[in-house]
């Protein structure tokens, strides 16, 4: 059966100085130690990037990022905007675009709302992947989606600044039998819940490990990680997350 391997790197938060550090983590250091442990279990397919790549929006933070990835064994790119990101600088170093991986289409969503932490899928966004979907029903053989978004739609935190404002339309379309892979950042958090056959999935941070408490989001002990999963023609989904060495 024919397999693809995706890497998910989330929330690395590089700033303009490769030396300054953030929530005082050494976050470009941070991110080479996560690659590092991911290269092990390449090559990939497609390293899929969701967002908050950069903490300050600076064209030397997302530089820095691709030069980082070009010493992985992978084959493309994608990368989506998180609320940190700047999406015009982002998209000059990025593809954005939908691709295909044998019978999966992964569908990029841009959940960015500027000036804001929480996310909003704009209604032309919601129509293009509605659009998408569609001509996966359509086509003879089976097809299946991995949509990728910054803000999770369905999350066990229920503070506002981690979810997206209008979740629902975008669980209508992910309810399709088509889509199994929804992958989120923003989180920083490794956490993964079905709801019917579409298995929801959010990253780890490069940069800092959250713990959403109730009365209080607070830096937790969960090292700089990545996820990868293995897509196979089925529709079915393998998914582990890889940590850096302590």
């Amino acid at each position: 059966m024919a397999q693809h391997r995706v890497l998910q790197i989330s929330d690395t938060h590089l700033l303009a100085d490769p030396d300054e550090l953030l929530y005082r983590r050494p976050v470009t250091a941070n991110l080479a130690e996560t690659l590092s442990a991911a290269a092990r279990q390449g090559p990939f397919d497609l390293v899929l990037l969701t967002g908050d790549i950069s903490e300050d929006g600076s064209p030397e933070s997302y530089a820095r990022v691709l030069d980082m990835l070009a010493e992985l064994d992978h084959t493309r790119t994608l990368a989506v905007p998180g609320n940190h990101d700047a999406p015009a600088v982002m998209s000059s170093v990025f593809d954005s675009a939908a691709c295909r991986l044998g019978n999966w289409r992964v569908l990029p969503v841009n959940s960015h709302w500027p000036g804001r932490p929480e996310g909003k899928i704009e209604a032309g966004e919601l129509a293009r992947l509605a659009s998408a979907l569609e001509q996966i029903d359509q086509e003879p053989s089976p097809g299946y989606a991995l949509v990728a978004v910054h803000h999770p739609p369905h999350f066990l935190c229920s503070n506002e600044v981690c979810s997206l404002t209008n979740a629902a339309p975008l669980l209508q379309l992910t309810a399709r039998d088509c889509v199994r892979l929804v992958v989120s950042g923003h989180v920083h958090d490794d956490y993964a819940h079905r709801i019917g056959s579409t298995l929801f999935s959010t990253c780890p941070s490069t940069c800092i490990g959250f713990d959403h408490n109730p009365n209080g989001h607070r830096a937790s002990s969960l090292p700089p990680g990545a996820v990868i999963y293995d897509l196979f023609d089925d529709g079915s989904v393998g998914r582990r997350a890889v940590y850096a060495a302590p």
